[in-house]
Parts: structure tokens; C-alpha cells; sequence
């Protein structure tokens, strides 16, 4: 963490936490009912607030005098800035959102910028490379009431507000219309500029010692084309030859090549990584998800040692995502059973995928009394999430415990089978 603000210098670091304890104070206790949100409620209650410095595809290894110019200015300005902030959204972003939805019973009362906590909740701020009269814009990402779905972006030069939108949809197109620029170049400028370094394994720029963030998404993107493709000697070669560090996580999903290999289902070279020491404590995860899922790859992480009843982000393990799959498919397919073919034999073929991964999970030993971080069994997972007469009308526990408990349900059938022929 950068400790001394008024005496901030720039060390190699593009993203890290900035004592700014003004803006960290733009939170309340509403945004932190999650566990998840508990890291950054530390960073925050600390005085600090998650900075990112935009890199653009070069080898310099300094900001630009804007960029800096604009982190000074922040520093500098803090205070007045929150109040401008403050304004911003209650002269201005609140309005337009009450226009868009038609209601204003979301908005908490607003007196002073000390109140803002109480609508918004700051995420990061970054600062652009665009800039104005040598002053990078600012953009500053909030959780915010009028969209608790998206949140929202909002574009600053120096205190004036540029644009806003949802935190996905920010394309930046405000800032381009305010330096009177041709949208259609800008882009074409970017293509252009997004083949610089790719597909090679970067190394650390020698002023620092330390890599630029698009260094190393380059580098990621370049050994995820290569596990891909499975190109397993050139990846060992481009290894071995870089010497690279193969539990460095890689920005933005904090994965490490162990978890690239596992996403991929590259058995081979997991094993390789394994060997010369790869962390793979969170690998089981990068191996299912809606969209895929690999048995091969879970089966060796497990044979290595790897915990099947790892905790993903959400705080559950593979066979609770598989329980609550397989349920929502039980209840799907017999609604439509006998009233729409369609969506019956697509909830049929969900109800099977699901069921094989759970007796594959269990297999592999998972434990359906620990699903997730607060140790909830099978049971609690289905009732956690359906009504007591669509568990019953179903029979959603018995159908679990036979996958479970196949050996108990078989000696329950042998001894009904017997009483009736008696």
C-alpha cells in the first residue's frame, strides 16, 4: 500500500490501494452483507481505496505527465472532490435514473457528502490515458441504488463530470466527444495498437523490475492460445527458456498457470506445472462452470491431492453447484412434462448431466454434508432455496439420497420387494 499520499512516487506499481480517507469513506454497512465484499471493506476502513493507473501498450515504463498530473490533482483535491462527487449524483445521476425508472423511493436522504455511503459505495478509481489540458480523466466504478445490478462508472475531469453509465457498458465515447475526437479512429488506433506484443511471454521492464498489467494479459492470453491449441513442448520451452514464475497470477481473474491448464482440460502439462510445484489449490474450480465442465482434469487434481470440496467465489463446492443444478432440473422437467416437449427434453438432458456429476463428485469423495463456507448439507441446500410442498410433491431429498445412499436405497427396495411377495 502507497503509505504517505502527499509524498506519492511512482515505483513500478500500475494497480494498488491509495490512502485517500476522504473517498474510502463512501461506503455503509448496506453494501457489505456478503462475505465476499469483506476484503474490500478492510481496504476501505483502512483509508485506503483500490488505484489503477491506465497502461497502454507500450514498453515506457512511467505513467504520463497527465496521469501523474491527475493522481496530484486527486491527492490534492480530495476533499473538494468528494463534494463535487456528491452533488454529481444528487443534482444530476439521481435524476436521471428516477427519469429512466419512474420512482424515487430508492434515493436515501442526501444532506451532506458525509450521507453519500448511503446510495453508492466507491469500488476503484483509475486514471485514463485520454487527457485535457494536461489532466488525465478520472473514471471512479461505485456500487449504486438506482442500479444495484451494474452499478455505475462515472467519467471525471478534474471535478466536472464528463459521463456515467452501467460499470459493463462504459465505452468512453463521452470522453471522446469532449476532445472532439472521431470515434471511428480512436478504434481503428486501438486495433492497430492491440497486436503490439502479442504472442510472446513478456518479462519485467528493467527499470523497475516489475511488469506492466497489459504485459501481462499479453502473456496470459498467449499460454492460454498455446494450452488451447495444446502445444505442450512449446509451452514447457517458452518456460522453461523465461524462467517464468509459474505461480504468478495473472490480472483481472487472479489465475495462475496451474489454473489456465486446469481451465483448459491440459492434463498433461497440469501434470508438468505440478511437478515443478504449481500451486493448484484453487484448479478444481477452473474446471466447471456453466458453460463446460472437465472430469479428466478434476479427476487428476483430486489424485494429486486437491480438495474436491473446494470453495469457489460464491462460497460453494462443485457437488452443491451440481445439487442445486440437478434440483432446478428436477422441478423443470416435470412441470413440463406432459405441456411443453421442448423445454421437457431440455430439462431432462440438464437433470441427467447433473446427476452423472454427482455421482462422479462423490466418487471422488465429496462431502454432501459440507456444500458450502457455512457447512450446509444436502438438505438445507434444497430447502434453502424451494418451498416445503415442492420439496415434498418432488420427493427432491429422496431423489438426492439415492445418489447418495445408493447402497441404503437398494436394501430399502430388497426389503419392500420381499414384504410384498410375502
Amino acid at each position: 500500500m502507497k503509505e504517505n499520499k502527499e509524498t506519492y512516487q511512482f515505483d513500478g506499481d500500475w494497480e494498488f490501494n491509495l490512502r485517500l480517507p476522504e473517498f474510502s469513506k463512501i461506503h455503509s454497512d448496506y453494501w457489505f452483507r456478503n462475505r465476499r465484499r469483506n476484503e474490500l471493506l478492510q481496504i476501505l476502513e483502512n483509508g485506503y481505496v483500490p488505484f489503477q493507473i491506465f497502461d497502454e501498450r507500450t514498453y515506457e515504463p512511467e505513467p504520463t505527465e497527465p496521469q501523474k498530473n491527475s493522481i496530484h490533482y486527486l491527492i490534492e483535491n480530495e476533499n473538494s472532490l468528494v463534494e463535487s462527487i456528491f452533488r454529481i449524483f444528487k443534482d444530476q445521476i439521481n435524476k436521471q435514473y428516477v427519469e429512466w425508472c419512474g420512482e424515487d423511493d430508492w434515493i436515501p436522504e442526501l444532506n451532506t457528502y458525509e450521507d453519500l455511503g448511503k446510495l453508492a459505495r466507491i469500488n476503484s478509481i483509475q486514471v485514463l490515458s485520454k487527457n485535457k489540458s494536461h489532466i488525465s480523466y478520472m473514471r471512479i466504478d461505485f456500487e449504486y441504488k438506482g442500479d444495484e445490478e451494474h452499478g455505475i462508472a462515472i467519467i471525471l475531469h478534474k471535478d466536472q463530470l464528463i459521463g456515467f453509465s452501467g460499470i459493463g457498458d462504459m465505452g468512453y465515447e463521452c470522453i471522446y466527444k469532449d476532445l472532439g475526437l472521431d470515434e471511428k479512429k480512436v478504434f481503428e488506433e486501438m486495433l492497430e495498437n492491440r497486436h503490439i506484443g502479442e504472442n510472446i511471454v513478456h518479462k519485467p521492464l528493467q527499470k523497475y523490475g516489475k511488469f506492466k498489467p497489459w504485459q501481462l494479459n499479453s502473456t496470459s492470453d498467449y499460454f492460454g492460445k498455446l494450452l488451447r491449441e495444446r502445444k505442450n513442448e512449446k509451452i514447457i520451452e517458452e518456460i522453461e527458456s523465461n524462467q517464468w514464475d509459474i505461480n504468478l497470477r495473472f490480472p483481472g481473474l487472479n489465475k495462475n498457470l496451474v489454473d489456465k491448464a486446469a481451465y483448459s482440460n491440459n492434463v498433461e502439462i497440469l501434470d508438468y506445472l505440478i511437478v515443478k510445484g504449481g500451486d493448484f489449490s484453487n484448479s478444481i474450480l477452473q474446471c466447471i462452470n456453466y458453460g463446460f465442465y472437465h472430469p479428466e482434469s478434476i479427476k487428476f487434481l483430486v489424485q494429486k491431492g486437491a480438495s474436491i470440496d473446494s470453495c469457489g467465489y460464491w462460497g460453494k463446492t462443485p457437488l452443491c453447484y451440481a445439487l442445486e443444478n440437478f434440483i432446478r432440473a428436477t422441478v423443470r422437467k416435470e412441470d413440463y412434462r406432459d405441456r411443453d416437449e421442448k423445454r421437457y427434453e431440455q430439462a431432462l438432458k440438464e437433470y441427467e448431466t447433473n446427476k452423472e456429476k454427482i455421482i462422479f463428485y462423490l466418487e471422488l469423495g465429496a462431502n454432501p454434508n459440507n456444500l458450502d463456507e457455512e457447512k450446509k448439507t444436502y438438505k438445507d441446500i434444497a430447502n434453502r432455496s424451494w418451498a416445503e410442498h415442492i420439496i415434498k410433491k418432488y420427493k427432491i431429498h429422496e431423489q438426492i439420497e439415492e445418489l447418495i445412499f445408493p447402497e441404503r436405497t437398494k436394501k430399502n427396495k430388497w426389503k419392500f420387494w420381499k414384504r410384498n411377495e410375502n
